[in-house]
């Protein structure tokens, strides 16, 4: 059982959320009405997930991520944002939310947005010390197009960026986010065609639909690739698919304000916003991401 900690000032929200992450069964949920209210329930209880509005009273949802990001590094922040607070959620993610969900996309996208970051976290948490030693690690894998894959990968390279001592919990759950984006991006919208569009207009449809192609010519026989590059340095992810591409001068901004609740541009947002380094080739079905080690302040680890 997960325990889920939503803050938000609106009874209207917190009830549409709680319904929500009721549906599955396996989440507690926790309700408060801004975030000093938040931080005492996380001093006084366990929590595994923290999603909060980003307006509240008393200490906002910004000021949230950074105090839980240095108070408690091990539990992850999902921010919702609502028209109006679209720079504000852009720098929630720099300072450390593992995530977003626009509220107006909140039936379609919240509670894979929480599986994702719940699943990335725990796995973290709980990383074997048994490889402590490496120094430097290049691996790759040819997948097939299917989510449940992901999570195990993402979990080993996760323990690696540990053994590795590149990056802390929290960075490392963020960079797990942004690959499991890649991932999935890479196998539903590259090797399976699948629209944007459907998703977030039926959810149902779209798994349908990509349940469906994942058994037809010519989408079964095409993989995802990965490569990953890591070092103490930093970490090189290379994902690549065997879709016919698209043009990638056509993303729009996802940093303007304007484009951050499109539900087409959060997976680029997230992956812009997590790693330090971001590029797509040329006919886009092949995108690298670059996450640096932190400056250490005079020389020392």
């Amino acid at each position: 059982m997960f325990r889920v900690l939503v803050a938000d000032d609106s009874s209207a929200d917190k009830e549409m959320i709680g319904g929500l992450l009721a549906e599955g069964g396996e989440i507690e949920v926790s309700y408060v009405g801004d975030g000093k209210e938040a931080l005492h329930h996380l001093e006084q209880a366990t929590v595994d997930l923290v999603i909060t509005d980003l307006v509240m009273p008393d200490l906002s949802g910004l000021e949230l991520v950074s105090e839980v990001r240095e108070r408690f590094p091990l539990v992850p922040v999902i921010i919702c944002t609502a028209k109006g607070s679209e720079e504000s959620a852009v720098e929630a993610l720099q300072h450390g939310a593992a995530s977003y969900v626009p509220k107006r996309a909140l039936a379609s996208d919240l509670l894979d947005t929480v599986d994702t970051v719940l699943s990335s976290a725990a796995q973290q948490q709980c990383r074997s010390e048994a490889m402590e030693a490496m120094a430097s690690c290049t691996t790759s894998w040819q997948l097939k197009n299917d989510r449940r894959l992901f999570t195990p990968l993402i979990s080993y390279l996760q323990e690696s960026l540990g053994n590795l001592g590149l990056l802390d919990n929290a960075d490392r759950t963020r960079v797990g986010v942004a690959l499991e984006e890649a991932l999935v991006n890479a196998a539903e919208h590259g090797n399976l065609d699948l629209d944007s569009k459907l998703r977030a207009t039926d959810r149902r449809a779209y798994l349908e639909l990509a349940e469906e192609r994942r058994s037809l010519e010519p989408f079964k026989d095409r993989r995802v690739h990965l490569q990953a590059l890591l070092s103490r340095d930093e970490a090189v992810f290379v994902v690549r698919d065997e879709g016919s591409g698209f043009d990638p001068s056509s993303l729009p901004d996802p940093t303007d304000p304007e484009n951050l609740l499109r539900v087409s541009g959060r997976g680029v947002l997230i992956m812009r916003t997590f790693m330090d380094e971001l590029r797509y080739n040329d006919s886009g079905n092949e995108v690298t991401m670059v996450k640096r080690a932190p400056a250490r302040e005079g020389g020392s680890t």
